[in-house]
Parts: structure tokens; C-alpha cells; sequence
């Protein structure tokens, strides 16, 4: 059978939705989780007066990180992320370091 272009792409597009659709699957059967992902408290009401200001304090809750997890920087290059494109070269080598020291 001989498939054109665009039907071996869409093909292609529905393999890789359904192995997404996997990972995300087997991912949700690791290990228990201590918490769940969120920020506590989720809701903060306070009225101020103009100008006053409050603080808040809130915690946030991660899910474990999964062992080996896959781990991807992505950074816009148009010319407008510029400082955000440094911070990410300075720090990538970091955040990796630490996220690969929790794994268990």
C-alpha cells in the first residue's frame, strides 16, 4: 500500500499522540506522591486599603520527580528573551545538577 505524504504524516501524528498518551499513563503509576502538585493556601482573600500591602505565605507542592525523567531547556531566540536566554545558560548545568541529585 502506498501512502502519500500527507497520510504518513498524519499517521506518524497519531503514533506519537498515542506514545505520549502512554508515557503520561505509566507515569501516573510511579510511586506514591507525598503531596498533591498545588499551592498552599490555593485561595488568599484580604482586603486592603489603597496602597497596603500584605504578606503571604504559601508552599508549593511538587510530584516526586520520576527516575531518569527526560529533561528539556527551551528558550525563545527572537531577540526579546534575551536576559531570560542568559539566565538559562548560566543556570541550565545547575538545575540538571540538582534535579539528577534527587533522583532515587
Amino acid at each position: 500500500m502506498v501512502l502519500t505524504r500527507r497520510r504518513r504524516m498524519r499517521r506518524t501524528g497519531v503514533v506519537l499522540v498515542a506514545l505520549a498518551t502512554a508515557a503520561a499513563g505509566l507515569g501516573l503509576a510511579g510511586p506514591a506522591r507525598a503531596a498533591e502538585p498545588g499551592v498552599d493556601p490555593a485561595e488568599v482573600t484580604v482586603v486592603l486599603p489603597p496602597g497596603g500591602t500584605t504578606d503571604i505565605a504559601k508552599t508549593v507542592h511538587t510530584p516526586i520527580v520520576p527516575p531518569k525523567p527526560d529533561v528539556v531547556f527551551l528558550a525563545d531566540t527572537t531577540g526579546s528573551m534575551g536576559g531570560a536566554i542568559g539566565n538559562v545558560r548560566a543556570n541550565a548545568a545547575d538545575v540538571l545538577a540538582t534535579i539528577s541529585g534527587a533522583q532515587p
